[in-house]
């Protein structure tokens, strides 16, 4: 799971708008002078997964070989500093829902991008916004991939 993980946060780098990309141990969660991360960020996260058996490959040393699915997570944060009210201007506005280009571009470089040779591609199934109210907007963007004899 490591390997996979590693790839996926190396292929978070074609973001560029990105300050710092890792895996999510929680670094959200200590918001303020303490947090651990510069904005916007990603985190990613191997959500969970499910497995079943294959048959037994006696030719090979692997004993028994099974197919994964597993459900990737990554957040977005990003802290929102400006007004995005309908009296707002527009620069403003545009400022404030920076968060969904990020959103976007992470999208655009991670669905249908196969990180292993023995993975499928990657696919989004979902994004949800979290509520916050320290400034921080989070969203997080979920993929589901399939492994092979893993």
């Amino acid at each position: 799971m490591d390997e996979l993980l590693l790839e996926i946060t190396s292929k978070l780098d074609e973001v560029t708008i990105l300050k710092y990309k890792d895996e999510n141990w929680g670094q959200l969660e200590d918001f303020g002078s303490n947090c651990p991360v510069k904005w916007p960020c990603a985190l990613v996260e191997l959500a969970g997964g499910q497995f079943s058996n294959l048959a037994t490959d006696y030719r090979s040393n692997e004993g028994n070989r099974q197919e994964g699915i597993l459900t990737i997570e990554i957040t977005i944060g990003n802290v929102k500093l400006t007004n995005t009210s309908t009296k707002a201007p527009l620069a403003q506005k545009t400022k404030g829902f920076e968060v969904w280009k990020i959103v976007k571009s992470v999208h655009e470089i991670l669905q249908g991008w196969k990180p292993l040779t023995n993975s499928g591609a990657m696919v989004r199934t979902g994004v949800q916004s979290v509520r916050r109210d320290d400034g921080v907007q989070e969203k997080r963007i979920t993929y589901t991939i399939g492994l092979h004899g893993c």
